[in-house]
């Protein structure tokens, strides 16, 4: 018999579960809700606790395989509405780690800007048809009403979700901008916090909404599109200037996951005269610290796989029950062409190339045992095979060869855009004209960091959970290849070159490897070409350690999202914003040195 405790964990779990159903099939697991933990009971009492708990009649909800397949992922789903004075029950009691660096003298000392990730920004409706305008000014994404919609109207919720794919902007007739404020990303909706603890833990050493500010963006766009749509950057720089006037104290920068990638893409942005042609005194003026947090500076895998054919870890392990369990506007053809239209997971796909990724035979990443692991009587390929096709329908992709698929194969409109607006390579020399060009703002190995000498980067992410690293591929049979512009689907069997449900995994924070999170604070950015002012760059690895009471792992997580409540991240942060930071020191605990000293770039005068 279950205590009350574990009982009230099951619930979380679910609760988990059905944003993986609705946000997980959506997004594809780039964020990671998705549990599978749950119990079973009737599809008709899920649908009833659907409707109570949306506040929708059942008769909505659309007459699909849904209705007959759905496993239940709560029964009682009103309990999404979790009581916000719970967020710190894993610490029993305990004081929250702000309250235990308040009591050792720790205060509020510079202003803090906080740039949120992928999807954790909420999208409110403005513009659009009759079945989105009736949530006028309320989140087609993010709270409650994302899940309504995407149930009762999954056509209307992602044909409003989509960008055109031609500009990359607002297709007409439709507009969904950034929530503002504080509450843009604290809750992603009721109890799904991200940035809540952090808030919550700055305001206990003295930080309010005068000093502790947030940069929320639409996080479809490239960032190129964020200024000329939004003026995103214009608006970035003024917050930061505003705050730095008002404390008279630089600011420190928390970026969190894809925020990351676009501060980085910001700090060249503001310097540029193609940007805010501040020259290169602003971001020493301003900034007092970059904290990357889960910065996938290197892309993931994952947006590869997603690009490509709509699929990623969350959706192979969904296996043959996925038309199941979701509608045909949210099925795999589908997806990858809402995703294509999101030019924001092409800010996300691997950088470096073979370099970075490896060749067929080997990368850096690859385990070494004291013996190369073995299927039968081969070797299991490298990680360098980025996709490994198991019917031999096509010669296996590094990934430079997939980078090739992507550009040249599957749309012209996507392709040229992909050109125009990122590049995924090396630069012996990015301080040269030719890497000024906007293109290769976001790629930390095509740009250096900014001439700040006093300014610092820390490095923070999570390491010791499995994380998607290579695929296993198959050719496409039926309306599958008919509905996709590239015929290969993912090959979900298992016991393949040690794949599981078609994906090779590799340490990381279960969504970024730790390859891309590590080699540019570890060696990188310990190089001249890229970091020629020698900004002092730390980094801090936070080991997973789950428990197994808490549906979002517990105050010692290293998830890629649940790490903003890991108690120890938590005070690292705490004591950079108090101006302490110089507290600090690396810590490792993966094999991330390792793995770059086998990264092999192109020579220069710094190695």
């Amino acid at each position: 018999r279950r205590t009350e405790e574990t009982a009230a964990v099951f619930n979380g779990k679910k609760r988990i579960c059905l944003l993986g159903l609705v946000i997980g099939i959506i997004v594809g697991g780039l964020l990671t809700m998705l549990s599978t933990k749950a119990t079973i009971v009737p599809a008709t009492e899920y649908l009833q606790a659907v409707s109570v708990a949306l506040g929708i009649d059942q008769a909505e909800l659309p007459a699909m395989r849904l209705r007959e397949m759905v496993p239940s992922l709560t029964q009682s789903l009103d309990a999404l509405n979790m009581p916000m004075n719970k967020t710190w029950s894993w610490f029993k009691g305990e004081p929250i780690p702000g309250q235990r660096l308040a009591s050792m003298g720790y205060a509020q000392h510079h202003p803090v800007i906080m740039v949120p990730g992928l999807v954790t920004t909420g999208l409110e409706i403005w513009q659009g048809e009759d079945c989105a305008m009736k949530y006028f000014r309320q989140r087609m994404w993010g709270t409650l009403t994302m899940v309504k919609t995407a149930l009762v109207d999954p056509e209307c919720f992602v044909s409003h979700l989509a960008l055109n794919l031609t500009t990359g902007m607002d297709p007409e007739g439709r507009k969904l901008r950034p929530a503002q404020g504080l509450e843009a990303a604290d809750w992603f909706m009721p109890g799904y916090w991200v940035w809540n603890k952090m808030i919550e833990n700055l305001a206990v050493l003295g930080y309010d909404n005068n000093n502790m500010l947030m940069a929320p963006y639409d996080w479809r766009l490239a960032p190129e599109n964020l200024e000329r749509r939004d003026k995103f950057f214009t608006r970035l720089k003024l917050m930061i200037e505003t705050a730095v006037d008002s404390e008279s104290k630089k600011a420190v920068v928390l970026a969190h996951s894809l925020g990351s990638n676009v501060f980085y893409y910001f700090m060249k942005w503001v310097e540029s005269p193609q940007g805010g042609n501040m020259g290169p005194e602003w971001n020493s003026k301003y900034i007092e610290a970059f904290v990357n947090i889960a910065g996938p500076m290197l892309g993931v895998p994952k947006a590869m796989s997603a690009l490509l054919s709509g699929e990623m870890k969350d959706t192979a392990a969904l296996g043959g029950l996925e038309p199941y369990l979701t509608s045909r506007p949210l099925q795999a053809a589908s997806r990858v062409r809402l995703f294509r239209t999101w030019y924001s997971l092409s800010l996300l796909l691997p950088k470096g190339g073979d370099a970075v990724w490896g060749s067929e035979s080997q990368s850096p990443d690859d385990p070494h045992p004291s013996k190369p692991p073995r299927v039968g009587h081969r070797p299991i390929p490298s990680f360098g095979s980025l996709i490994q096709f198991t019917d031999k329908s096509h010669p296996n992709l590094t990934m430079d060869g997939a980078h090739a698929i992507l550009e040249h194969n599957i749309s012209a409109v996507f392709g040229a855009n992909l050109q125009k607006w990122f590049s995924f390579g090396i630069a012996a020399s990015p301080q040269e004209p030719p890497y000024q060009d906007p293109k290769y703002w976001s790629n930390p190995l095509e740009s250096a960091l900014p001439q700040a000498p006093a300014m610092k980067v820390y490095c923070l992410y999570g390491v010791g959970k499995e994380t998607e690293r290579a695929y296993h591929y198959t050719t496409a049979t039926g309306d599958d290849e008919a509905n996709r512009p590239w015929t290969h689907v993912m090959d979900t069997s298992n016991g393949k070159d040690d794949a599981r449900n078609g994906v090779k995994f590799t340490d990381g924070d279960g969504t970024v490897p730790v390859v891309s999170m590590g080699y540019m604070c570890v060696k990188g950015w310990k190089k001249q070409r890229y970091n020629p002012s020698n900004l002092k760059v730390e980094t801090r690895e936070y080991l997973h350690t789950e428990s197994f009471l808490h549906p979002r792992g517990g105050d010692k997580t290293g998830d890629h999202v649940d790490i903003m409540g890991n108690v120890e991240l938590l005070e690292d942060v705490l004591k950079i914003a108090a101006g302490r930071g110089a507290e600090l020191d690396t810590r490792i605990f993966s094999d991330i040195e390792d793995f770059a000293t086998k990264v092999k770039l192109p020579q220069n005068n710094d190695g």
